[in-house]
């Protein structure tokens, strides 16, 4: 609150000799609304109206009335409703009870050693392989969808998540590591690196969201901006420097304990 004076509002006489003010009263539009909600509160009589207004009043006075409010059975239904596809996959996903999920959250130590011995066991159903090394043999079917879709938005990580056994995120890294020629230039060994990504395909947990298929998404999503999007000519960026935004995008959530910073 403060006092203004205003040339409207005051008259002064020659040398300040006498001065007649009118004070106006500034508050706040918090305050005001405050105001108003608290004086509608005692007039109302139906309970869970006078509630709501008390909530209304509580995250006004506490400053609360920018923080974002999620409500996961309204939010997809609209994406579902909207989208139809990629996000309304995600938050149907999302909106799903833990309990309902046949692995749990955080894998017992005997059940991620079974996992990655299965992930380093040959794969027997694809007649013909693409062979990159000894380690990561991408099956035809998805090198082909790579080389039509990796440098487009219209990217589908649910199709190679189910074409490539859940096994894309690996192969993504292989596949755009050789197209880059990052194996040559930075001098790695493919059969080390294809131990490494595999491992860590292996320790995202089996969570609703931040799990493979997400870190396979991020991947794509940065090839795309890196390619297409033209960052890397923008950039100038080098060898080191892609393998680097490669690497950060596939790393960037392992072992997400698949909660969020309240816990």
């Amino acid at each position: 609150r403060q006092e203004y004076m205003g040339s409207s509002w005051y008259r002064r006489r020659v040398h300040g000799e006498q001065f007649k003010t009118r004070s106006i009263m500034f508050t706040s539009v918090s305050e005001r609304a405050l105001e108003i909600l608290s004086n509608v509160k005692t007039i109302i009589k139906e309970k869970s109206i006078c509630e709501d207004i008390g909530w209304c009043i509580e995250m006004i006075a506490n400053n609360k009335i920018n923080n974002t409010m999620v409500e996961v059975d309204t939010l997809r239904r609209s994406a579902t409703a909207l989208i139809k596809q990629d996000v309304g996959r995600w938050v149907e996903n999302f909106s799903q009870d833990p309990a309902s999920h046949n692995k749990s959250t955080v894998p017992a130590s005997k059940e991620k050693k079974k996992n990655m011995q299965k992930l380093f066991e040959p794969n027997q159903i694809w007649d013909k392989q693409y062979r990159l090394n000894q380690i990561v043999d991408i099956p035809n079917l998805v090198v082909k969808y790579f080389d039509e879709q990796a440098d487009l938005l219209t990217f589908d990580v649910f199709h190679v998540n189910l074409i490539a056994q859940g096994e894309g995120l690996s192969y993504m890294m292989m596949y755009l590591f050789e197209q880059n020629n990052l194996f040559g230039n930075l001098n790695i060994d493919q059969t080390i690196f294809g131990n490494f990504v595999k491992q860590v395909q292996a320790n995202y947990r089996q969570n609703p969201y931040h799990n493979s298929v997400h870190a396979l998404d991020v991947t794509q999503t940065v090839n795309y901006l890196m390619k297409t999007g033209k960052f890397s000519e923008i950039a100038s960026l080098n060898y080191l420097e892609v393998g680097a935004m490669y690497i950060a995008a596939c790393v960037h959530d392992i072992d997400h304990p698949g909660t969020n910073n309240q816990y």
